[in-house]
C-alpha cells in the first residue's frame, strides 16, 4: 500500500509492517504523483513471447535502486503484472486478476496496522 509518499510493505513472516520512502524504491515509477516515464527511466530491455511482453525498467534518479518489470498482454496491452527488483536481486512480484473498472474501491484496502508507537495505531492510506 503506498500513500503517495511512503510504500508499506506487510512483513508476514516477521509480524510487523515495513515501510520505504517511495521515492527510494523502484515503484515510483508508477506510483509517484508526477510520472514522466521517459525522462526519468532507462529501459533495459523488452522481451517478447506469443502472449506477453515485459519491459524492464531502471530509475534514473539517485534515490531510488533496483529495477522495475512491467509485464503486458500483448493482445490487450493492459498491464498484467510488475516486478520490482531490488538492489540485491530479491523480487517482490504483484499480478493483478479479475480487474473491473469505473469502481470504488473500499477505503478500508488502504488501511496498514501499525505498531503501537505513541504517534498512531492505523495509518489511514488514502
Amino acid at each position: 500500500v503506498s500513500d503517495g509518499s511512503w510504500v508499506y510493505v506487510k512483513n508476514r513472516k516477521r509480524t510487523r509492517v515495513d515501510h520505504y520512502p517511495l521515492t527510494t524504491t523502484p515503484l515510483r515509477l508508477i506510483l509517484d504523483k508526477n510520472v514522466n516515464f521517459f525522462r526519468e527511466t532507462k529501459i533495459q530491455s523488452i522481451d517478447e513471447t506469443d502472449e506477453l511482453t515485459s519491459v524492464t525498467v531502471k530509475d534514473t534518479s539517485s534515490f531510488a535502486s533496483g529495477s522495475l518489470v512491467l509485464v503486458y498482454d500483448r493482445i490487450g496491452k493492459k498491464l498484467q503484472q510488475w516486478v520490482v527488483v531490488d538492489e540485491r536481486g530479491r523480487r517482490t512480484t504483484v499480478t493483478l486478476s479479475n480487474i473491473e473498472n469505473d469502481i470504488s474501491a473500499d477505503p478500508k484496502l488502504f488501511r496498514v496496522k501499525l505498531p503501537k508507537s505513541g504517534l498512531r495505531d492505523e495509518a489511514d492510506l488514502r
